[in-house]
């Protein structure tokens, strides 16, 4: 049996993580991934980045890692602190092979008396960070695993009796926020649809088949009725003209945040 490791913090997962785990895959036999908490840096909660691996490579050992060392650096202390608290995650488990794309490889695979195997150092198969993603997520989602891109788009659903009056309401709202709405999707084309927009999705429905997974759900007037005991989920109720709701929904994308 030979098991390998690595650790980072995915945030979020995208390609060059994946080419590291499947080549540590097509050499391991058991892979454990270390996922890396680091609040004082980004805002994706730990659960979520350990639960895209889960999702993705669910043959994969994810190891949550909660009380990471705080000191950042290359002095030797440092190092030796994540070393260390790296062997107390793993203890009693042996490692064959240590997989990262970073420089302190060699420095963690002697610790862990493993071979050392580095995968594209130089961003050369796969020329992007975590860093360049969060900060132009749109133009980068091709670099994202559609399961990932989700996460960060917010889905808002509208419902109404009314089909005309729904229509022109998502529509609005797409064009207001330059991104994708649609009438009625079916649950395999939302999954699709949003994987298209930007930042938010928005989804008119004028029957009680809403899939579920939204992030804000509206309900105009009398489609109450409809929504009714449907689903376990808060419901904002709207009413009056198109600008006023338009103007209710525009306020709330405002102050809404999805790793609050």
């Amino acid at each position: 049996m030979k098991r390998g490791l690595t650790i980072g913090k995915f945030a979020p997962l995208h390609k060059g993580h994946q080419k590291l785990i499947e080549h540590a895959l097509s050499e391991m036999d058991e892979l454990y991934v270390i996922v890396y908490d680091a609040p004082n840096l980004i805002n994706i909660p730990l659960s979520l980045r350990a639960a895209w691996l889960k999702k993705i490579y669910p043959e994969v050992i994810v190891i949550e890692a909660k009380d990471v060392p705080k000191d950042v650096g290359w002095t030797e202390e440092i190092q030796q602190k994540h070393e260390d608290y790296v062997l107390s995650l793993i203890e009693g488990v042996s490692i064959d092979a240590f997989y990262s794309s970073e420089a302190y490889g060699f420095r963690m695979s002697k610790a862990l008396n493993c071979k050392n195997v580095v995968v594209d150092l130089g961003r050369y198969a796969i020329s992007i960070s975590g860093t360049q993603i969060r900060e132009s997520l749109f133009e980068n989602r091709h670099f994202l695993n559609p399961i990932v891109y989700s996460d960060f788009i917010t889905k808002v659903a509208v419902l109404g009796e009314s089909e005309g009056q729904v229509r022109i309401i998502i529509n609005h709202l797409g064009e207001l926020n330059n991104t994708i709405a649609a009438f009625n999707p079916e649950c395999d084309d939302v999954t699709h649809l949003v994987y298209g927009s930007n930042q938010v999705f928005f989804a008119g429905f004028s029957h009680m088949d809403i899939p579920v997974g939204f992030d804000l759900y509206y309900v105009i007037d009398d489609g109450l009725r409809l929504f009714h005991n449907h689903m376990d989920v808060p419901v904002t109720k709207i009413s009056g003209s198109v600008e006023a709701i338009l103007s209710t929904i525009q306020d709330d994308l405002t102050r809404f945040r999805k790793f609050r």
